[in-house]
């Protein structure tokens, strides 16, 4: 079977108990990076919901969104048009950088507003943090571009998100994460075939605290 990759990306705010998603995007292509789908909603219930978007930590762009191309819909609609994209182009993979926040974001929205978790359990799970974790960050030569720009937690531990992986593969230090989700997805995409071009083993499915990996003895 041809795989068929969909990233997604998601931008909170702040339920009552856990993030509740107003911004998703999602980008299916296969492995040859031939994109056959892109689009980015806005959950209605969130967004709309001035009290929730206080909340949020990058409410602050929302006027950005008036130059994107975006589609405001209910959580319902959203769940029901994903699937049959998954099923339409016969998605065998999902992934995010954090996949296992973006999943969580999804289905705690999804259990609030429809009362029904989201993401389907025939898709085959791959956090692209993981394996940047695993394949760019766990070098060498990452470690040292972390010490010289000084990329380090306040605990000395090497930084390893999207924003700091996607400075060290371009060399731009003045690229700022968009943290709106279909611009995400675009860099996350582009951090995942670097990890592919490498055509190293890499854990797949969740994995829980995958900085932990570059912060231990130095993999070749």
């Amino acid at each position: 079977m041809k795989n068929i990759y969909a990233i997604i990306d998601t931008e909170t705010a702040n339920g009552l108990f856990s993030p509740l998603v107003y911004d998703v995007s999602v980008i299916i292509f296969d492995k040859k990076n031939n994109e056959y789908f892109r689009k980015n909603w806005l959950i209605s219930e969130v967004w709309q919901n001035p009290e929730l978007m206080n909340s949020a930590y990058y409410a602050w762009k929302m006027p950005l969104y008036e130059n994107f191309e975006t589609t405001k819909v209910n959580m319902f609609s959203f769940i029901c048009e994903f699937v049959n994209l998954m099923n339409e182009y016969k998605v065998t993979h999902i992934l995010a950088y954090n996949l296992n926040f973006d999943i969580k974001a999804l289905n705690n929205t999804s259990m609030k507003y429809i009362q029904g978790e989201f993401i389907p359990e025939t898709l085959q799970k791959l956090d692209v943090w993981s394996m940047a974790c695993e394949i760019i960050c766990n070098t060498k030569k990452y470690k040292n571009f972390c010490e010289e720009k000084n990329y380090k937690s306040d605990k000395g531990n090497y930084k390893t998100s999207a924003e700091v992986v996607y400075r060290y593969m371009t060399n731009d230090d003045n690229f700022d994460e968009s943290h709106t989700s279909m611009k995400d997805c675009e860099i996350e995409k582009e951090i995942f075939f670097k990890c592919l071009k490498q055509k190293k083993a890499y854990k797949k499915g969740i994995v829980h605290n995958p900085w932990m990996k570059v912060n231990k003895k130095i993999s070749y």
